[in-house]
């Protein structure tokens, strides 16, 4: 596909933008998660989200069609563990820090990959996942804590895992599936998944403060709805490769938004540990792209779409899927 340069300068310029979105949505949950129970907040975060999509996208979600629809319900099931655990472990780690262990994701995939489609990761990918898990040591582990991780990053990391999985399972659907519509399923999955463990398990709150229930419309209206159109046009005029650089800048965001929303400092061991994790998924999301036949570098970009479709529903965007070649 070719891409005009002005138009993609403008593609760019939107997924820098959701990119900036995206990296406000951890400061802003862990605010809520200050007055709010974790999956009470995610069932209305997510039902809010299920709301929306169902109004503008009704018709894409009716098009998929009883055998999709099943499919969307268990993929739905690991996103809501995906967000479960990402959302109970920023309760007790930094907003920052979430962010880069959440990126761990992309990493993981090919491993996992080695179990559910033994495929063997490439070379590239391995000396990627190193510099990640690097990172994620410096991050993670504490000398002043017996050099053990905390709970919160445990979880976050347990986060990672189920997202990867969803890659994993994203990548296998999406070349017969509309994005948008999948997507769609998934969040209502999920949010009534996070609706009944949460009434059963959480205390209900009495109020919701005013401050929450802005939050909560911020990442309904703008992190979910509002990057899922804005990535939709964009994807469509940018490449993958450009795609993937763009998003690594989403934890760069959030650890500056954490540093001027919730006065969260980082130390020179956390930014380390965030740079090596950047610089992992770049060695393992663009060197080992140059390894690909087109079938394969095609069925990669598919998961590559499914991992931004996942965060969709609460920290990042949603696309339709686009190949293209610098």
């Amino acid at each position: 596909m070719n891409f005009q340069k002005p138009r993609r300068l403008e593609s760019d310029l939107v997924l820098v933008l959701i990119t900036v979105v995206w990296g406000v949505t951890f400061s802003v949950t862990k605010q809520a998660l200050a007055v709010m129970p974790p999956l009470l907040f995610l069932a209305i975060r997510f039902l809010l989200a299920f709301a929306l999509l169902m109004a503008v996208f009704y018709r894409r979600v009716l098009a998929l069609g009883k055998d999709l629809l099943k499919k969307g319900v268990l993929v739905g099931v690991v996103l809501f563990a995906g967000f479960a655990t990402q959302t109970m472990g920023i309760r007790y780690t930094t907003a920052s820090k979430a962010a880069f262990i959440t990126g761990l994701s992309v990493i993981l995939v090919p491993f996992l990959s080695v179990a559910f489609l033994r495929k063997k990761p490439s070379g590239w990918t391995l000396a990627g996942s190193l510099l990640a898990f690097a990172g994620m040591a410096a991050l993670s582990v504490d000398p002043a804590a017996s050099y053990l991780p905390s709970f919160g990053d445990i979880l976050v990391f347990l986060c990672a895992i189920a997202f990867a999985l969803h890659i994993i399972l994203t990548g296998r659907y999406a070349p017969s599936v509309d994005p948008v519509g999948f997507t769609t399923v998934q969040v209502g999955v999920a949010g009534l998944a996070c609706g009944v463990l949460g009434l059963w398990s959480e205390p209900v709150p009495q109020s919701i403060p005013p401050p929450v229930w802005g939050g909560l419309a911020f990442l309904a209206v703008f992190a979910t709805l509002g990057t899922t159109l804005a990535q939709t046009w964009a994807q469509r005029h940018t490449t993958p490769t450009h795609t993937a650089i763009i998003f690594t800048l989403e934890p760069v965001f959030a650890a500056i938004f954490a540093y001027f929303i919730l006065g969260e400092v980082q130390n020179l061991r956390t930014l380390i540990g965030g740079a090596l994790i950047i610089l992992g998924i770049l060695v393992a999301e663009l060197l080992d792209r140059r390894e690909e036949t087109p079938q394969a570098a095609a069925a990669a970009h598919g998961a590559r779409v499914g991992r931004e479709l996942v965060h969709s529903t609460g920290c990042r965007g949603t696309a339709e899927p686009r190949e293209g070649r610098e």
